[in-house]
């Protein structure tokens, strides 16, 4: 829904898991044979979809790559206004796209931020009827998802599983 499909310059390249010695895998294991990954945009104020944008833009972009390139990469992926705005001021930055990060970082992607979005969206979920066993599973799986999340923020997401817990009681 929020990908774009695109030619990134040719890396390095990387050995393969098997010829790296600690690992013993088949040849046929090793190698990814599915669909190119993409970079999705980012759209909305959605604190899981610039987790997205984030994610897909470290592990695709080339290591060696230069700060304009990635910076072009990161702007041509913007769509959401006040994105837009906040590369923009960091156009004439000597690093204009780990700068971008930092400040996109900070205003969409710190991890409670992501947590409270998620708590949000299992609040405001609508009520499971009875004998609805599809409802069901799909709000297990959000609550599943937004307890690990908040584990995985170890004592802040402590806090924030203890303040969840004490509002739906």
């Amino acid at each position: 829904m929020y990908h774009h499909s695109m030619s990134l310059p040719a890396q390095k390249p990387k050995p393969s898991f098997s010829e790296q010695p600690s690992l013993q895998l088949k040849e046929s294991a090793a190698e990814y044979r599915g669909p190119k990954p993409s970079i999705p945009y980012l759209v909305h104020k959605d604190p899981s979809e610039f987790a997205c944008l984030k994610l897909a833009l470290h592990n695709l972009l080339p290591e060696d790559a230069s700060e304009l390139f990635k910076f072009q990469i990161l702007v041509d992926h913007l769509q959401l206004e006040e994105a837009k705005l906040i590369a923009d001021s960091f156009l004439n930055s000597p690093y204009p796209y780990t700068a971008t990060m930092a400040a996109l970082t900070e205003k969409f992607g710190k991890p409670h931020q992501l947590a409270l979005s998620k708590i949000a969206r299992v609040m405001d979920a609508p009520d499971v009827r009875p004998g609805d066993p599809e409802a069901f599973e799909r709000f297990a799986l959000q609550v599943q998802a937004l307890v690990g999340l908040l584990k995985s923020l170890g004592p802040d997401g402590d806090a924030e599983l203890r303040v969840l817990q004490m509002v739906a009681s």
